[in-house]
This record gives C-alpha cells, sequence and structure tokens, in this order.
C-alpha cells in the first residue's frame, strides 16, 4: 500500500471519526484539524472533492428530468470557489424575490460565511447558464434547533437582483390554504439536483418528483419517525415506493397546486436515508414562516428575536417526544 493510500485512510478515519462524535462544536466556530468549516452539506461538498465519496450529511430518488421553465424558482447553492465545469450545488433554495432566496437551515449553519458559497438560478443545468449571484447575508431563524429539526428554516439575501430568463420567484403558501393543500394523499413535487440514490453524488439535470403527503400521525408512528415530527414540519413520499429527496436536495422546495397556483408548501429538510421504507421524507412547512420571512425582508428587529411561545412549544415538543420513545422502548423490552 502506497504512502498517499495511507494518507488517504487515516484522513477518511479522522472524518468519520468525528461524525461519529455527533459534531461535537459550537455552530459558530469554525471546525478544527481536517474537516472543513461550514454547515454538514456544505462540508460534505468540500469531502466528497476532496475524497470521492460523501462523508456527511444524513438524509431526488426515482424522478425525472425537469423542463424549462417549469420550476423557475428553484435556485442551487454552489460553494464560490466552483467557477469551472462542475457547479454541483451542496444545497438547493426557493427564489421569494429577486433578492431573497429561502433555504433549509441546516444548509447554511454552523459558521457558514455568505463568501462561502453562491447562488445560480434560472437554469435546469447547474453545470451551464443561468444567472450567478453572491450572498451578502444570511439569517437563521433564532428558533432553529438542529439536534431535532425544528424550525429548519433560513434567509439568503443577494448581493444583486438574480435576474434570468428562466427565473422567477415563487409564493408562499397562504396558512388558510395549508389544511387543503397539505391534506393527507394529496400531491407535492419536490425538486433538486440531490443525488439520484443513498450514498450517491449529486447530479448536473435538475429533476423533479411526485410525492403523497402523509399526515403527521403516520409520520409519527414508531415504525417511522416515532413522535419526532413536529407540527412545523410535514412529511411526503411513498411507505414502500422508491420516490424521495435526497443528498443535494436540502434546502429546496416542496410545491403544491392551490386553486390554480403553484405555491411553495415546503423546504427539502430531513430523513433517514433516502426512499426507505416508510422513512418519508420531511420538510419544513413554508406556510407557518411567513410573518418572520416579511419581518426579516422588510428589516424589523424581530426578525432576529427569540419567539418566546416557539420556545414553549418547542421544549414541550421534546419533552413529550422523549417520553413517548422512552415508554415505547419500554414496552418493546419488557
Amino acid at each position: 500500500m502506497s504512502m498517499g493510500q495511507i494518507h488517504r485512510i487515516v484522513v477518511l478515519v479522522a472524518t468519520l471519526g468525528w461524525v461519529a462524535c455527533g459534531f461535537a462544536q459550537s455552530s459558530d466556530s469554525p471546525t478544527p484539524g481536517l474537516t472543513p468549516r461550514g454547515s454538514i452539506p456544505l462540508r460534505n461538498d468540500i469531502l466528497t472533492d476532496l475524497h470521492g465519496v460523501l462523508l456527511l450529511e444524513p438524509k431526488i430518488v426515482g424522478g425525472l428530468y425537469t423542463k424549462e421553465g417549469d420550476d423557475p424558482w428553484q435556485v442551487a447553492l454552489v460553494r464560490a470557489e466552483k467557477i469551472g465545469l462542475d457547479r454541483r450545488p451542496f444545497c438547493g433554495g426557493s427564489l421569494i424575490s429577486t433578492k431573497w432566496v429561502v433555504t433549509a437551515a441546516h444548509c447554511v449553519d454552523r459558521g457558514t460565511l455568505p463568501t462561502d458559497f453562491d447562488v445560480i438560478g434560472g437554469t435546469t443545468d447547474v453545470n451551464n447558464g443561468g444567472a450567478r449571484v453572491k450572498v451578502v447575508e444570511i439569517i437563521i431563524h433564532p428558533n432553529y434547533s438542529p439536534a431535532d429539526h425544528l424550525n429548519d428554516i433560513a434567509l439568503v439575501r443577494l448581493q444583486q437582483p438574480l435576474v434570468a430568463s428562466q427565473a422567477r420567484e415563487i409564493v408562499i403558501l397562504p396558512l388558510r390554504l395549508e389544511a387543503a393543500a397539505l391534506k393527507w394523499k394529496a400531491m407535492a413535487r419536490v425538486t433538486g439536483w440531490g443525488a439520484l440514490g443513498e450514498g450517491g453524488v449529486p447530479v448536473a439535470d435538475l429533476r423533479y418528483v411526485e410525492l403523497t403527503v402523509y399526515s403527521n400521525k403516520d409520520c409519527n408512528d414508531r415504525v417511522a419517525y416515532n413522535g419526532a415530527i413536529a407540527d412545523d414540519m410535514v412529511c411526503a413520499g411513498f411507505a414502500a415506493e422508491a420516490r424521495d429527496s435526497c443528498q443535494g436536495d436540502s434546502g429546496g422546495p416542496l410545491t403544491v397546486l392551490a386553486e390554480g397556483k403553484r405555491y411553495l408548501a415546503g423546504i427539502v429538510s430531513w430523513g433517514e436515508g433516502c426512499a426507505r421504507p416508510n422513512k418519508y421524507g420531511v420538510y419544513t412547512r413554508a406556510a407557518h414562516y411567513v410573518s418572520w420571512i416579511d419581518d426579516c425582508v422588510s428589516g424589523d428587529p424581530r426578525c432576529r428575536q427569540p419567539d418566546p411561545e416557539k420556545q414553549r412549544v418547542q421544549a414541550a415538543f421534546v419533552r413529550d417526544a422523549a417520553l413517548r420513545r422512552a415508554l415505547q422502548f419500554t414496552k418493546e423490552n419488557k
């Protein structure tokens, strides 16, 4: 075995050992040693380039190619140094105005800086065409809790308007339409440049998949997520079919048709693996954050202030979820 091969194995083992420790570091400090700084998807992308395998981010399977103009709000979050032929994104996002993108908080947390990535929009082939714009600000929801995936939403402000012939913003689903649009067995569409299968590498051509919405009750079943789904989340997928979002799709849009118009209903957040039986994709409910987004866009200071009521609800949810898991464990081990 060559010294180069031995060094690569040492690097992989060290990185995987750090992953196994649960990413034990503060969210605003650079990662020491071998692991790059920034969010897990961002570091995942860097490590993929370095070692050729996806080491991080536990997370469009069974999808089809999109057509130009079908999903013009979809944008790609691409590392700033990727200026060559490979502009593979580490996450997705949705254009909600010419200068604002909504994405998942876990895509831009852990000390990720605006200078770490650019936004590409207005194209279905991420390696060609479209407009590329720099980022000047990242706003993570002040009640975001990465351990429980609660309030997994963030805003990205662009340096200049993202203008392209195939780029158009999407309206967030109004809360009054959410119950009907996200009812049990309703259809939803998710798009992204993510991996086609678990452990695969993200693709260049935008894909979509039509999914079925499941109730939070179904998703909280012990064979699914056993109480881990909160009210600000929605599940979509199939109990047995291999269709889902996957690595690289995080932060991207889940859209629905309501009153003849397509709206942004969810943000790709988390899940166990990709398209596993009973492990639906989990999405942040966009309609629950319209007021927060309005505050941020308008510069209202409430945008950055934790909501005490949300904190109270979160604490109760975490406590109840832990109790349910403990009771289930006791029951199964009698």
